[in-house]
Formats: structure tokens, C-alpha cells, sequence
């Protein structure tokens, strides 16, 4: 999936404005694979939102992974899914 963003990074800002973290017992991962987003479908999540130098810092999301696809990550968060 990576692959295929990068070409379109300038006009779609998703790589750069994202970083979809898994937290698990004794060590982290960062998803970039379509087939680690599938596997991590229905667990707990913090996304890390990039600070973007002359904007404020925002707080991580920790929800549960919904899915994503070519335009945005959702994230359920207390039973409201946030598209990010």
C-alpha cells in the first residue's frame, strides 16, 4: 500500500500526516503492509498524529482498528469510528 501512496504523497498528505502504531506486550510495531492492517483488524490501536511544525501537537487515538483503504484509517474509539 505504501507503494502505491507514495506516488500520490503531494496531493494526498496521508503518509506524511500519519503513523498507525500496534502496541503489544514487550514490543511495537508500525503497520505499512495492507495484509498487517487485515491481521490487526479488531485490535487495539494508537494512532500518532505527525506534528506539523506552526500546528498544535495533538494527543495519540487509541481505539480499536476498523479497516482502511486508500483515503483514510478508521478507528473505533468508545463505539464512534473516527476516520482519520
Amino acid at each position: 500500500i505504501q507503494a502505491a501512496l507514495e506516488p500520490h504523497e503531494d496531493e494526498l498528505e496521508i503518509l506524511s500526516r500519519h503513523e498507525l502504531e500496534v502496541g503489544t506486550p514487550g514490543a511495537k510495531e508500525v503497520l505499512t503492509a495492507e495484509r498487517e492492517f487485515k491481521a490487526f483488524k479488531g485490535f487495539e490501536v494508537v494512532v500518532t498524529p505527525e506534528t506539523i511544525p506552526g500546528m498544535k501537537e495533538r494527543d495519540p487515538i487509541r481505539g480499536t482498528l476498523v479497516g482502511r483503504d486508500v483515503h483514510e484509517t478508521v478507528v473505533s474509539v468508545k463505539g464512534r469510528q473516527v476516520k482519520i
